[in-house]
Order: structure tokens, then sequence, then C-alpha cells
């Protein structure tokens, strides 16, 4: 869980648990689905952030390589991805293969690749039930019932995808070289409705002759994405089929059918056993559904109660004894049949049924003000139930409401875990806000002193100006007094020499 620099929006993939790839099998992976150095894949660190990378990069599940999904993306599903406009990371396995499996159909088909608009035509994109948290994103069947899907036999869910995670960079989206008229998202977008676009006529006249030339017998997961069919529709390299890929497909294909059959097994028991005639153990069975089965009943003998004929032992003692768990009791009645003007026996009203196993007893009707209906007949079944299923109760009871305290503390916990995870978000945006402005408080104390020094630094100058200047003051009179006495001097002797001359 990145406990790292906080976000605003924190997505499910940053909780996720312990990451198992490793570097020997991400090497294994370059080698087996032919993916090149251009696209860089590296294991994310314990504290990175997975639904905002850095740089550029992109999360993704190394499980969507087996549906078929290679790097760089092939063009059809970089186009409908872009379109969609969610991560990569966001689709769980069952949109991968909903998506790979309307692309590998067009191309087994010769029709080319689907566009984005046919693709919402068979499946609509949702936010996933799962979404802890938000961000896991689903495809659904469009009109599954009458068409029937697409691609049939997909799993409800896929464990244990979420363990083995990489982050992409470089030429992941296409090859290098080949540019792209929209880009895909590399970070997670909380997930909504998306506004579905609507196919043309042509469109869905072109996904019928697709339907009519890959027969519904071939699009069964999870063989209609294996390599023989993805080589077919020209979406992976043909030498990608090698014996341990053939292997493991063999495998897989084996464990789908194992599926098959148990499902289907399971559905004929269901079709097959009539509704109501499962058997429930008394010792399983809690006293709420107990209570339940006695007021379903008791509403079924008060419509038999206005049928003119009513059958054998359809009484409210029977109905109380099976609510109970025990044998219900019935006796041969000689009586003349029952009025056709039969009072409807209502549900919440408590039935109170005498049990004697020596001798017949006619059901006495216990009325009761409805708000302690409940308590009454609590009181009749507690008083027909055998000792050790009484001695039992507690048990059962307790174990309900450990249950429930189970479910009441993860709660909890899951509440107070994210409530510290946003404290601590809160905290540490507090401490980087606290740090920043602490160096700008720095900066600002420096830049404050560096203008002093400044401050000083002119005033010693302007100082040195005006020294230099009563110095140059100095030196402007003693040139000028060197100057007059120069000019004496040579006064004097000029006068000299005109007397030297009269001489």
């Amino acid at each position: 869980m990145p406990i790292g620099v906080p976000k605003e929006n924190l997505f499910g993939v940053d909780y996720l648990g312990p990451n198992k790839i490793t570097d020997r099998e991400i090497a294994k992976f370059r080698a087996e689905y032919r993916i090149p150095d251009s696209v860089r894949m590296r294991i994310p660190g314990p504290t990175e952030s997975l639904s905002a990378p850095k740089d550029g990069e992109v999360v993704f599940f190394t499980d969507v390589l087996v549906q078929g999904v290679r790097l760089p993306l092939q063009p059809a599903v970089q186009r409908i991805l872009a379109q969609i406009g969610y991560a990569p990371g966001q689709f769980n396995p069952n949109f991968w293969v909903a998506l790979m499996g309307v692309i590998t159909a067009f191309g087994m088909a010769g029709e080319g690749s689907p566009s984005y608009e046919q693709f919402s035509y068979l499946y609509s994109v949702t936010k996933s039930k799962c979404a802890d948290h938000g961000g896991w994103v689903q495809a659904n069947c469009l009109r599954a019932a009458d068409r029937g899907h697409f691609v049939s036999w997909v799993p409800t869910s896929q464990k244990s995808w979420r363990n083995r995670r990489v982050l992409l960079s470089g030429d992941w989206e296409s090859p290098s070289g080949q540019p792209v008229r929209f880009r895909i998202p590399t970070t997670f977008q909380m997930a909504g409705k998306l506004k579905r676009p609507i196919a043309t006529q042509a469109e869905i006249q072109q996904v019928e002759r697709v339907r009519r030339k890959v027969p519904a017998e071939e699009r069964v997961y999870p063989q209609f994405l294996f390599t023989t069919s993805l080589i077919r529709a020209q979406l992976v390299d043909p030498a990608e089929m090698t014996e341990e890929r053939r292997a493991a497909e063999a495998k897989r294909m084996n464990e789908s059918s194992k599926r098959r059959l148990m499902m289907g097994f399971q559905g004929k028991k269901k079709k097959t056993q009539p509704q109501g005639s499962a058997s429930v153990d008394p010792e399983d069975q809690t006293l709420a559904d107990r209570l339940r089965e006695l007021n379903a009943d008791s509403a079924q003998a008060g419509a038999a109660a206005a049928d003119p004929s009513p059958r054998r032992g359809a009484t409210t003692e029977g109905t109380s004894s099976r609510a109970a768990g025990k044998r219900p009791f019935t006796v041969d009645l000689d009586a003349e049949p029952a009025p056709k003007r039969g009072r409807q026996a209502e549900p919440t009203r408590a039935i109170f049924a005498a049990d004697n196993d020596e001798e017949s007893a006619d059901p006495v009707t216990l009325a009761c003000p409805p708000k302690t209906v409940q308590f009454a007949n609590h009181m009749i079944i507690g008083s027909q139930m055998e000792l050790n299923e009484i001695e039992e109760l507690p048990k059962k009871l307790l174990r309900e409401e450990a249950g429930r305290a189970f479910r009441l503390q993860a709660s909890a916990s899951m509440d107070m875990w994210l409530c510290m995870k946003r404290a601590i978000n809160a905290a540490e945006k507090a401490k980087k806000a606290y740090d920043d402005g602490r160096a700008r408080v720095a900066e600002a104390g420096k830049a404050i002193q560096d203008h002093a020094n400044l401050a000083k630094d002119l005033q010693a100058a302007e100082r040195q100006v005006r020294v230099y200047e009563s110095k140059f003051a100095d030196l402007s009179s003693a040139l000028d007094s060197a100057q007059l006495s120069a000019k004496e001097a040579l006064e004097a002797k000029e006068a000299v020499e005109v007397a030297l001359e009269e001489s």
C-alpha cells in the first residue's frame, strides 16, 4: 500500500496486496510473447502510486497477456481503449475477454477490426460491482437473453490476477515510429456511466455477418482465445505457437471442461429439484427461518380453509409442527366438510397448535395484539422444540452474532484504516506545506540579509567617495599653489635675464 506522497483520489489499485511477479517472470514474458525492448517493463516499488504513476508510466497486469493482448497493443485494442477513456489497469479480466473475443471474431471472419460502436453494440462498459474505493471497470453483454452471449462460458470472476503487475513505459501503446491519433490515459479515472455510442445499420449488419461466419460453438472461452484462433485472426505472431504453449492451453482446456461439466450438473440439479422440496437440517435452521416458514405455511393453511374440499392433515397443527422441525401429527377426520365461506388466515397471526401424541387435538387460534405476535410465535416454537434443539439455539445464536460482530469489526477496521490513511495523508500534506513555508521564509531572510549587506556596501562606498573628494580638493589647491609658484619663478628668471643683458 502506498505510504508516500498522498493524492486527492485514491483507487482500489492503491490498496492491493504484495506483488508476486519477479524479474525472471518478466524476462519469460518478453521471450514468450515477443515483447520488444522498446517496451520497458519494471516492477513497481511498494510505496509507488499505481493509480497515478510518474514519468508517463502506466500500470499493467500481466495476466491480460493470456487473454490475447500483446505489447505494443494491437491497433484495434489501442483505438477502442483510447475511445473508452480509462487506463489499461482499470479493466478486469472479463473485459479483456470480451474485447479480445470481439476483435478475434472479426479477424477470423475476415471483416477487419471492429469499431468502438460495434463493440458497444455487443457490450456495455460499466463500473465493476466490486469496485472497492472505485476505479475498476467491467464489460456486460447486452441482450444476452435474446441474442446469447457473444463469448460464452466466461467465468464470473478470476482470482489472483491483481497480484502480478508491472509499470510500462516506452512504446507500449504502439510500435516505435507509428503515430496514434488518440492517446490512452495513463492515470486512473473515476469510473462512471459512459455514454454508449450508437452503431449504424451497416455496422450492425457486419456484426451479424460475423456471428454467422463464426458460430457460437466456436466462440467459447477459453479455447476461442487460444493461440490458434489469435493466429487465424492475425493478432499474434505465428512463431508464438510452441509445444509449451500448446501444453499449457491443453491444460487450461481440461480445467475449463471440468468447470463447465460441474456447472451443468449443478444447473440440472437445480432444475429437477422442485421448489421448497429441499430438506433443511433442523440443526442448521435458525429460529427466524422457522418463523418465516410458519408465516408462509399459515397463509397456505388459510387458503386451504377456503377450499370446499380440504385435504387430510392440512391443519394448523401440522403447519406449526413442521415449522418447529417435527414430524406433523395427522388424524383421520369424519367431520362434515367446512362451509364454503372460509376466512383467510392472516400471516401475521400467532397460531397455537396443541401437540398431544396420545389423542388428537383441535387447532386453537390465539388472538393477541400485533406487537406481541412475534413474541407469541417464538414462545410457541420454543415449546414445540426438542431439548437438544433448545440447547443448540444459544450456540447458533452465538455463531450468528459472532459472524455479525466479525463483519462489523472488519467494516469498522476498514473505516478506521481509511480514516488513519486520510489523517496520515493530511499530516504529510501539512508537513510538506510547513517545509515549503520554512524554505520560503529562509529564502526571504537570505534576500533581506543580502539587501542589508548591499546597503552597507553602498554606505561604505559613499564614505570613500567623500574622502576621495576631500583629497581631490586638497590636491587641487596644492596644484594651484604650485602653478602660482612656478609663475612667480618664471617672472623672476625673466627679470634676472633682463638685468644681465643691461649690465
